[in-house]
């Protein structure tokens, strides 16, 4: 017969044992070191338990990790994205859901002084050392743990413990009374799973035979010998039964009267029976993860409809996001910020939500702009900010038959422009007028030259909507739309592109940055001539911009030094303040 009985006991849970041998330098864990082997089971074979855990997953995950302030970190952030991959973080997040712990292999170069990759490692392979002072300085690595005996498992430090080496990031809870390894957080709903697998088995095994009892075959005219009887039992077997289990007796009786005798017990209301027990798991289950709705994974309890009742949906959403995902989320940020401070990215980082805008109480937000990000995933749209400060700098268009472009070229730094209008100011050599100072620009009207600076470049179709603007002026006249420098510092003073200021101060140099970091525009310095007939000066422009700009100047010789003059996208830092 086939003596395949399993009881399962759901009074109790037990705790996962931890095993330090002292014939190893590893600690097992679990009956014969395979604990986690046990979890995937649970995972693989119960139906609920396999949903909740994607789901979870999933949801921790949403849209991955976004950063508030990579538009002003843009090297930092480019740096955040090769040192981790997206598929990397949805393993270690479903790691540390299914198994209580995830892992990353934190991966060197230039000898160890900084990090080249942070790489997911499966949990499951690896074995915490035995340590006497209460904190895991090792943890050792093999693919199967029930096969050791070829290869040894090789020992790897945990992450600020090793010298220009390949490290272990663990990732894991807090749990009193757990040194070398956390527990899930689903412990109770184990024996609920298991329970659930065997119900699926059974029901399967009643299928696969036609739902019929067990079967009683007689042989009632003779007792062949041992070998004659085990083939003649495989053959009855195989035909009358499925694969999941023997539901046939095969006896050998020396006569009828000595036939085999089988007392049959059977179950009553046996459909609402296991109705009963599989909506029990169910429950447990759903209670054991803390899903406070079943809908917010894509299951129904088993009722019929989805339900109406959007504000009960609402308040579960937000419940379970609040105790549940977030939590997990905080728990991976913590734990990654110390090892991207090694390459000194330091990023405002978040996971963006999958929850439903209309879900998120936006009303009660901080008004800070990075904390209703983090909340909403949603990055404040500061293009019509930026369009409007564009708008703001005011300039002129030249009369082409008064100025003559004498010479243009990349400005320099604040200190090289004043140095031009401090030697020029020895020089003089224009005409003495009078005018008044509020009217002329220190920068430029004086002696016969006249200074004014030109937003250049190219629009990609990608540009900041800043330059956009910027640029567009200069498609009506010859020489492009021109500004004093007075007004170029004055719009500095106001924020013309939001959170680009030193680490986030609201002014932002825009003559030296231009439009932020990795801008592939300049400012142009362009010098004009006021032009002269047979000797004589031009007489004063009728135009409205020129009417007081009678002496103007600039030396146009002075060299341009340095790496000011730039483009942000040409310079070694690329245009971030340090």
């Amino acid at each position: 017969m086939n003596d395949d009985l399993h009881i399962v006991n759901l009074s109790t849970y037990t705790r996962p044992a931890v095993v330090e041998n002292y014939r190893q330098d590893w600690v097992e864990y679990g009956s014969d070191n395979q604990y986690y082997k046990y979890l995937i089971d649970r995972y693989i074979g119960s139906t609920t338990n396999h949903s909740i855990i994607n789901g979870v997953s999933n949801m921790i995950y949403g849209h991955g990790i976004q950063a508030t302030d990579s538009d002003e970190k843009l090297n930092e952030w480019i740096q955040f994205n090769s040192i981790l991959s997206k598929e990397d973080v949805k393993k270690v997040i479903f790691d540390l859901k299914l198994l209580g712990e995830g892992a990353f292999q934190v991966i060197y170069k230039d000898g160890g002084k900084k990090v080249s990759r942070l790489k997911h490692i499966p949990r499951e392979t690896l074995r915490a050392q035995k340590t006497a002072e209460g904190e895991v300085k090792k943890y050792y690595a093999h693919p199967d743990w029930e096969d050791i005996k070829k290869n040894k498992p090789k020992p790897y430090p945990v992450f600020g413990k090793g010298k220009n080496e390949t490290e272990i990031l663990v990732i894991k809870r807090y749990v009193s009374g757990y040194k070398y390894y956390a527990p899930v957080d689903y412990p109770g709903g184990l024996a609920y799973a298991e329970m659930e697998e065997e119900i699926s088995d059974y029901l399967i095994n009643d299928i696969q035979n036609g739902f019929s009892g067990t079967k009683v075959v007689n042989f009632n005219n003779s007792i062949p010998d041992e070998n004659k009887r085990r083939q003649i039992k495989d053959n009855v077997v195989r035909s009358l039964t499925g694969a999941r289990g023997t539901k046939v007796i095969v006896s050998f009786n020396a006569s009828k009267d000595t036939e085999t005798t089988v007392t049959d017990i059977p179950l009553n209301d046996a459909p609402e029976h296991y109705k009963y027990m599989s909506e029990e798991c169910f429950k447990k289950l759903i209670v054991a993860h803390r899903v406070t709705s079943p809908m917010l994974l894509g299951m129904r309890d088993g009722s019929d409809g989805l339900g109406n009742n959007a504000d009960e949906i609402k308040t579960a959403t937000q419940l379970f996001n609040s105790v549940v995902i977030k939590p997990y989320q905080q728990l991976i940020v913590d734990a990654i910020t110390p090892v991207l401070l090694k390459n000194k990215i330091n990023l405002d980082l978040y996971f963006k939500t999958l929850m439903p805008i209309d879900f998120i109480d936006t009303e009660n937000i901080d008004d800070n702009k990075d904390e209703k990000e983090k909340e909403t995933g949603v990055k404040e749209d500061l293009s019509a900010v930026h369009e409007n400060f564009a708008k703001k700098l005011e300039g002129e268009y030249l009369d082409e038959s008064v100025w003559e472009l004498y010479d243009e070229s990349e400005v320099g730094s604040h200190e090289d422009e004043q140095s031009a209008l401090d030697r020029i100011e020895g020089m003089n050599i224009g005409l003495k007028q009078t005018l008044s100072v509020e009217e002329k620009s220190a920068w430029g009207d004086v002696g016969l030259y006249k200074l004014r600076y030109k937003y250049d470049g190219e629009d990609s179709g990608s540009s900041r909507v800043f330059c956009t603007e910027m640029l567009k002026r200069n498609d009506s006249n010859k020489y492009g739309m021109l500004y004093r420098k007075e007004d170029i510092d004055k719009l500095s003073s106001e924020a013309p592109n939001a959170g680009f200021g030193l680490e986030g101060a609201a002014e932002y140099d825009l003559f030296l940055w231009k439009g932020g970091p990795n801008c592939k525009h300049s400012w142009k310095r362009m010098i004009f001539f006021r032009k002269r007939k047979n000797g004589k000066f031009l007489p004063k422009s009728k135009t409205k911009e020129l009417e007081n700009d009678l002496r103007v100047a600039n030396n146009p010789f002075v060299p341009q030094k340095g790496q000011e003059g730039q483009r942000n996208s040409d310079r070694p830092d690329k245009g971030y303040a340090k």
